[in-house]
């Protein structure tokens, strides 16, 4: 029992022993570094800032239900006096006719939108959406005036019901009109 195996069990039994030689003393070794490793001098040349990237979702600072629709409102951008708004029908069905109108005091509130499938008059008040499928949306922005200086109207469905679609009624109801 005390010889070495012969024939192939030799090698086996020898790969078998340097394998885990290998293995232990590695794991033994990786163990054994407790210092972090040294950082190199290394000098701020400058500083980049990253913006996240630009979406067509919104922000949504108001949510409530005008009619068979959920208007989100997003935030302003005081800057470029842009207010984006999202459209979109809960209900199970497609609706009609469906025609947005800005105004402002000033008169300078304009409709603005990347949506190819929106019609808008030529001078940018008007918002012709059309159709909008069940559980679909349509996304808009309102241009040139702050968020509380503008007033959107939306007339809809076979019968062309009128209703004040923003700013919001103090009871949450649109009112029509």
């Amino acid at each position: 029992m005390g010889e070495w195996p012969s024939g192939p069990m030799k090698y086996a039994s020898t790969w078998g022993m340097v394998f885990v030689f290998l293995l232990g003393g590695s794991l033994l070794g990786g163990c054994s570094k407790g210092s972090a490793p040294q950082q190199q001098n290394v000098k701020e040349i400058g500083s980049v800032d990253v913006k996240p990237a630009e979406t067509d979702k919104l922000q949504a600072q108001e949510v409530y239900q005008v009619g068979p629709f959920e208007l989100t409102m997003g935030s302003s951008d005081v800057k470029n006096k842009k207010t984006m708004f999202e459209l979109r029908n809960k209900t199970g069905d497609a609706v009609p006719n469906v025609v947005l109108r800005v105004t402002s005091p000033d008169q300078s509130a304009l409709f603005g939108t990347k949506d190819q499938t929106i019609q808008l008059s030529e001078d940018k008040k008007v918002a012709n959406i059309g159709n909008v499928g069940p559980k679909k949306d349509r996304i808009l922005e309102v241009d040139n005036v702050p968020k509380d200086q503008f007033e959107i109207y939306m007339v809809y469905g076979k019968d062309k019901q009128q209703v004040r679609l923003y700013p919001q009624e103090s009871n949450g109801q649109a009112t029509g009109k």
